[in-house]
């Protein structure tokens, strides 16, 4: 009898047992798995509760079966704007569990009350991978925090990013991730970012505001920290007892309160380590007892960050996920400040103008050539329009084509030079115009076309140069088309601007037998004429209009320049007895006028088989020279070389040179030389 009930009894406490061994949701009703309000999960460890929505997440605090021994996991970001939050563990502590963020963001977090925080009370817990942006957390009596406002026994929180916060605590302390630790409490915080404005009566930390038991590790704050009548630092207000804090910067302004820190406010009489921290270099800190004064630069500065520091510039490596450092600093992210690396793999800084990813934060990748990104944020690089180029990678914004060139299509690296008989005046046009009959141009790169001179012409559009006039013709006018026969009994020689009688009717020739005219000279100046017989010249003609001239005592004849364009015009000198006309050549360039610097110069010269030009003055003017046959072109002379030396390799020593130096296109100097 006895051995028939033991085994009732066995029997009864095995049908017992196998109705309690159970899952947590279904012994509950909070689960998915039995009508609850998640998306999935049964709240253990290897299956969290799924959160999606912000009803979700408020649910766990109005479900009271909900707060002790589950885990969560984010699945998608979250907004609260707009809603009365209350935070979760308020009712009954959050106790004995974990909720991972996966690295979703929770933003618009609006938080009011006695205590305020976006957890209430955590009390062994685990918090990890959460991003929450935009919070507004204000404690009306007492202690403020953005992801709670009271920890309990061995919690922890890890990577854990706040960006955008304002907290106040009015009569209490207050931290970016947790305003204050009390004794016999156990916390770690490691991988954490705060950026924000925190303000308190009491003690004010940038992560937490007063610590006991506590290990902080790889954390950094930016922003604003202020307090009332407590202790303020960059990363800590007060701390006493045994803590720990290493590895972690500030760059926040720290002000008030009776005792001001760069990363601890004030340590009490049982000093803790803290180690390899930093701090913004600032006035106003009064207390000598935490970490290290640093400027920007040297926070810029990966030398700074040596071991116990881990940390990385390899970009590439980050990229390609393969760098293991807890820390990252790249010159183009974060101001060039260190950053924690889970940070740049799961996008929380945007990338830069002048980079761009698949959904706008780091990883990025750099704008090729072609292309630019001119926003934060950026999801595609954009094709330079036509008329516009970008030669570097990383551009932020396109260039347009200079005065002379063109970009004819979109994507493009460079900007191609107008041809010779093409030109274009205006910056960021997508193809060149071409000369007009009548007109030529004889450079690369013209900004302008120019007209034919008279005894010359031109029928064709496109041309690099202008047609003479024949012997028996003659072009009176400039940019003309056609050139005009001499009447009957007229004749010329070529480049001829008009007629004169034949020579069998005039009397035996008197005048000079030749004439050598100056190769160049400037507009509205002087140029010059030497030969014999100079005295018969009755009138001087350049060309095709009239000037006065003089026969110096030394045989020397002067005439005066028109102030006409630049180009080669003939120069004809009549002499009246006889209906002659001798002709010569000039070329005239710009005038003494046109150099608005009286101290500007250009020349050129050789050595060691080289030719060396040189320009004074011409600060952000182009500089263009015709040395033989080929083209050297300085788009702008910068200030730094405003006396520009350039030095173009030609064919050894002792050969002859025609150098033509224009600056903005207009001829300044012909010099002929001999390379040695």
């Amino acid at each position: 009898m006895r051995l028939s009930i033991l085994r009732l009894a066995l029997t009864a406490s095995l049908f017992l047992s196998s109705m309690f061994v159970v899952s947590p949701a279904s012994a509950n009703g909070c689960g998915a798995s039995s009508g609850g309000p998640f998306d999935g999960g049964d709240g253990l460890s290897a299956s969290p509760f799924l959160v999606s929505t912000a009803a979700q997440l408020q649910s766990i605090e109005t479900n009271a079966c909900l707060v002790t021994g589950y885990h969560f996991k984010l699945t998608s970001d979250i907004s609260l704007a707009g809603l009365s939050w209350t935070p979760v563990g308020t009712s009954s502590e959050f106790t004995n569990g974990s909720f991972d963020g996966d690295f979703h963001t929770i933003s618009g977090l609006t938080v009011s009350g006695a205590k305020a925080g976006l957890f209430g009370t955590l009390n062994g817990m685990t918090i990890k991978n959460l991003k929450i942006k935009d919070s507004t957390v204000a404690a009306t009596s007492g202690d403020a925090g953005v992801v709670a406002h009271t920890v309990k026994g061995t919690t922890s929180i890890t990577q854990v990013e706040i960006d955008g916060a304002t907290i106040t605590a009015n009569n209490g302390s207050a931290g970016g991730i947790i305003p204050r630790v009390d004794a016999g409490v156990t916390l770690s915080i490691t991988k954490v970012s705060v950026a924000g404005s925190v303000g308190a009566t009491y003690h004010v930390g940038g992560i937490v505001g007063e610590i006991r038991g506590t290990t902080i590790s790889d954390a950094v704050f930016s922003g604003s920290l202020q307090s009332t009548s407590g202790r303020v630092g960059g990363l800590v207000g007060y701390g006493s007892g045994t803590n720990s804090i290493t590895k972690g910067y500030s760059t926040g302004t720290v002000s008030g309160g009776a005792y001001r820190g760069g990363t601890v406010g004030q340590v009490g009489s049982s000093p803790s380590p803290f180690t390899s921290t930093y701090f913004l270099a600032q006035d106003g800190l009064n207390s000598p007892s935490d970490g290290v004064s640093k400027t920007t630069l040297e926070l810029q500065t990966i030398g700074t960050f040596a071991a116990p520091w881990s940390i990385t510039n390899d970009l590439s490596a980050m990229r390609a996920a393969t760098a293991t450092e807890t820390w990252f600093i790249d010159p183009d992210i974060n101001g060039g400040l260190p950053i924690l690396s889970w940070q740049y793999f799961n996008g929380s800084f945007e990338c830069s103008p002048g980079r761009y990813s698949v959904d706008g934060n780091q990883p990025c990748n750099v704008a090729p050539v072609g292309k630019f990104v001119a926003t934060y944020g950026a999801t595609v690089a954009t094709d330079c329009p036509a008329g516009t180029f970008a030669e570097n990678e990383q551009s932020v914004a396109c260039t347009q084509a200079p005065v002379g060139y063109y970009v004819a299509q979109a994507g493009s690296s460079a900007s191609v030079v107008c041809p010779v008989g093409r030109y274009q005046p205006f910056e960021g046009a997508t193809a060149c115009l071409v000369a007009d009959p009548g007109r030529f141009v004889d450079v690369t790169g013209a900004s302008s076309q120019i007209l034919c001179p008279v005894g010359t012409y031109q029928p064709n559009a496109g041309s690099y140069e202008c047609v003479i006039a024949d012997p028996g013709y003659f072009v009176a006018s400039v940019g003309s088309v056609v050139q005009t026969v001499c009447a009957p009994g007229f004749v010329s020689e070529a480049l001829a601007s008009s007629c004169y009688k034949a020579a069998s009717s005039a009397r035996p020739y008197t005048g000079p037998s030749s004439i050598i005219v100056s190769k160049s000279a400037p507009a509205n100046g002087t140029g010059f004429a030497t030969g014999d017989n100079l005295g018969s010249i009755d009138a001087v003609f350049v060309g095709g209009i009239q000037t006065t001239f003089e026969v110096t005592e030394e045989g020397t004849l002067t005439f005066a320049i028109p102030e006409i364009v630049p180009g080669n015009y003939a120069v004809k000198f009549f002499i009246s007895e006889n209906s002659v006309y001798l002709t010569s050549y000039v070329d005239i360039v710009a005038g003494v006028r046109a150099v608005a610097n009286d101290a500007a110069r250009v020349n050129a010269g050789s050595f060691k088989g080289y030719v060396a030009l040189y320009a004074k003055g011409y600060e952000g003017k182009r500089l263009s020279a015709k040395v033989g046959k080929d083209w050297v072109i300085i788009p702008s002379i910068p200030a730094a070389t405003n006396d520009l030396y350039r030095v173009v390799e030609y064919t050894g020593a002792g050969v002859d040179v025609a150098v033509k130096i224009y600056i903005d296109r207009v001829l300044r100097e012909t010099v002929d030389l001999t390379t040695r």
